[in-house]
């Protein structure tokens, strides 16, 4: 079952998800091993070193912006400036989001990190 998807993730590939009650698995294109455009067997995994500078990258991208829109002045005179700089944060936001969902899920670990990261928060 397909679901629609809000227009900042218009470029994504559907999400389908499969399963019942309580327990939900969110199955995506290359967890099923096929190319998201067409449909057809990939061939490879991406490269995890490629998967690591892609999602290094995309944190450093997320510091540099969040960092610069916490400390962006209100502006009178430009009413459109605050959506314009939260419609690059949240893009950037996406960008690390995808870039370290492709990592963990190639790297399989993706429980294990939610499990240690929920640990951490509920001790600090």
């Amino acid at each position: 079952m397909n679901r629609p998807l809000p227009r900042s993730h218009a470029s994504e590939p559907p999400l389908v998800s499969l399963g019942q009650g309580n327990y939900r698995r969110d199955y995506y294109a290359e967890d099923l091993g096929v190319n998201p455009v067409n449909d057809r067997p990939v061939q490879s995994k991406p490269d995890i070193k490629l998967l690591e500078a892609e999602a290094l990258g995309a944190a450093l991208r997320y510091v540099a912006v969040a960092d610069w829109f916490e400390q962006l002045p209100f502006s009178r005179h430009d009413p459109n400036r605050e959506r314009r700089a939260m419609d690059t944060f949240n893009r950037v936001e996406a960008e690390l989001r995808q870039a370290g969902g492709h990592l963990l899920r190639r790297l399989g670990h993706r429980e294990l990190v939610l499990k240690r990261a929920l640990e951490e928060v509920a001790e600090s």
